[in-house]
């Protein structure tokens, strides 16, 4: 199987993914602050970890990534959020379930991120 993945300086992987089924998984780890509100981001569409996530430490999404985990939870009164990034397809959540699943197409995700830092260099 071909499969992509990626280590922390420990050595324990954060990312691994299957590239012939662009399905895979990113681990957020206990040291973030992200890992409170979701302990793993499901990737799909992905041969390789897109842009908007920490490389090199397993801690979770850059830019505006803890206000979206800190905004989901705050709305629907969740404690965990089942996350997935995917190259294509829509914008989802449902807060039905015992975790709130949210689906972020990866193009929103940089976005968002764009608009963070823009706001960040502003001094706002």
């Amino acid at each position: 199987m071909a499969k992509f993945t990626k280590e922390n300086e420990a050595g324990k992987t954060f990312v691994r993914i299957n590239k012939k089924t662009g399905r895979g998984h990113y681990t957020i780890f206990p040291e973030s602050n992200q890992h409170k509100y979701c302990q793993e981001v499901r990737l799909e569409g992905f041969d390789r970890l897109p842009s908007g996530f920490y490389t090199n430490n397993g801690f979770g999404l850059t830019g505006a990534g803890v206000e979206i985990l800190q905004e989901v939870t705050a709305k629907y009164k969740k404690k965990k959020i089942a996350l997935t990034v995917a190259a294509k397809g829509d914008f989802r959540i449902d807060g039905r379930g015992r975790e709130v699943a949210l689906t972020i197409p990866h193009k929103l995700l940089t976005t968002i991120n764009s608009e963070k830092r823009s706001i960040r260099s502003q001094g706002a």
